[in-house]
């Protein structure tokens, strides 16, 4: 499992004082890798040729190999 998560994926702006904005992280939410993987998901999940037979552990392992590998590539 990649230690690099990408940072929030869509973090949120929180407000210090009225008319002013500072970046904060008092909900990042998901992380870049989780949003990576789940997109992964998506497109898995949505092919219909390919049930193959792997228990959902495997297709979940699967979708973070590609999430780690999305992260390596945009940190080139």
């Amino acid at each position: 499992m990649s230690e690099n998560d990408g940072g929030p994926a869509f973090p949120t702006m929180q407000f210090d004082k009225v008319g002013e904005t500072a970046w904060g992280e008092a909900h990042g939410g998901m992380s870049l890798r989780d949003w990576f993987a789940g997109r992964a998901l998506t497109g898995i999940c949505g092919d219909l040729y390919a049930d193959d037979g792997a228990a959902p552990e495997q297709v979940a392992d699967r979708c973070y190999q590609l999430a780690d590998a999305m992260l390596a590539r945009r940190a080139k």
